[in-house]
């Protein structure tokens, strides 16, 4: 069968409607692009790529009046800071409910750790390096970093002096800005390294979970701490069968529990695989999911974040030649990859992805084989979630930048057909 687009009266009314920004109208004529658009992805042809061309003259107008933008990279203009070096391996944490994100720790250039704090202003893009008090931790690789209570915590990891692990706790005051080494009690976890620390149920309760041990074998046990009672470990029995032990993975909070994801084992065997851990009745079940990327062979050690209730975003990176996007789906098990304009990043690893909380994502840092950066890029993902399929889909149109190739009319019948909601 040929595909017949349609006359140019029909696609001057369709402009003009979408023109008009009545919301009826453009659900009635957006529903008919539906239609077309499941009929034309069937064909390919110069046919079908003018017939996606229908209204690009109106998708930035119309995006524009929707208050919404396309999922992009963005690179703010950060004033120049030279007391900040570049690392990688560091941490990136958003302090609370704040717009201030925490840089800690990390490997410079030349190969040195860096224990240093500075402070991100989310928003003006200031850096600054509070007065630091107290002694900071003696671990330098490998440790856990988690935020509750005005407190960064710091658990575990590789001593500087003798490169054994450690299962030492430090807090730092973010208000006071004072280092204190706690002494730990209870059910403490043994020396480790690689391991993750999340504060879960709206961050009063601290979730430990894998790491390799000092003998260099990878855990998968879980501990908790009460964000109340700093330094009072409980092993947690959990029911259901548990991850593969691992190491180097990501784990972040969800509402009722805990996501794991990737991560590798004693043998330097990669995972993949998606976990739950439920908090409320402490079970753990393995995310059936569908349509997996193809990685490559590499860790992927806090390359995770949760965006609501039912999404995942990873970000993989070579540090040579590529650095790519997927998404999960949790509620409909499926893998995904955006269509993201804007210009992405510098392959790169061991840089900071920290949440923003309003659907943005801070990376910081990270290095190559030959240089460590200090720059700052967003992920903007500010766009219903409802419509990442669509886009993903939309890729069979696209040849660089979403809004010179991308079908207009896929993304008009986007715009309509869902609710927009924040």
């Amino acid at each position: 069968p040929k595909f017949t687009p349609m006359d140019s009266l029909t696609r001057d009314a369709a402009r003009r409607i979408i023109q008009s920004g009545h919301s009826a109208d453009m659900a009635a004529i957006l529903e008919w692009l539906e239609r077309e658009m499941a009929e034309a992805v069937a064909f390919t042809g110069p046919e079908v790529l003018e017939e996606v061309d229908l209204v690009s003259e109106c998708i930035l107008p119309v995006m524009n009046q929707m208050g919404r933008t396309l999922p992009r990279w963005v690179e703010p203009a950060v004033p120049e800071y030279s007391d900040l070096r570049g690392r990688y391996d560091h941490f990136g944490i958003r302090l609370g409910d704040s717009r201030r994100v925490l840089v800690y720790g990390g490997t410079d250039q030349e190969m040195n750790p860096d224990p240093s704090v500075n402070v991100l202003e989310v928003g003006s893009w200031e850096w600054w390096k509070p007065t630091v008090k107290g002694a900071a931790p003696s671990v330098t690789q490998g440790q856990a970093v988690a935020f509750c209570r005005n407190f960064l915590l710091v658990f575990g990891g590789t001593e500087k002096k003798d490169g054994s692990r450690s299962n030492g706790l430090w807090t730092l005051n973010v208000e006071t800005w004072r280092w204190k080494h706690i002494r730990s009690i209870g059910n403490v976890p043994t020396p480790r390294s690689g391991h993750s620390l999340t504060a879960v149920d709206e961050a009063w309760e601290l979730v430990l979970f894998g790491g390799s041990d000092a003998s260099g074998q990878c855990q998968q046990d879980v501990h908790t701490m009460d964000c109340h009672q700093i330094g009072c470990w409980k092993l947690q029995l959990v029911a259901g069968r548990p991850p593969p032990a691992r190491q180097a993975h990501s784990a972040a909070p969800i509402r009722g529990g805990m996501i794991v994801f990737g991560g590798y084992n004693t043998n330097l065997k990669f995972y993949h695989d998606v976990w739950m851990l439920k908090t409320g009745s402490w079970s753990w079940s393995r995310v059936v999911l569908h349509g997996a990327p193809v990685w490559d062979r590499a860790p992927l050690y806090r390359h995770m974040s949760v965006m609501g209730d039912s999404h995942l975003v990873i970000i993989s990176n070579d540090g040579l030649t590529h650095s790519k996007v997927y998404t999960v789906h949790l509620e409909q098990g499926e893998w995904t990859t955006p269509i993201l304009c804007g210009a992405t990043p510098t392959p790169r690893f061991g840089q900071s992805m920290t949440n923003l909380g309003d659907s943005r994502l801070l990376f910081f840092g990270g290095c190559t084989d030959r240089f460590t950066y200090k720059d700052v890029a967003l992920l903007d993902l500010h766009l219903p979630w409802a419509l990442e399929r669509w886009l993903w889909k939309g890729q069979r149109f696209s040849h660089g930048c979403i809004f010179g190739h991308l079908s207009p009319k896929l993304l008009t019948r986007i715009i309509s057909s869902i609710a927009w909601v924040d």
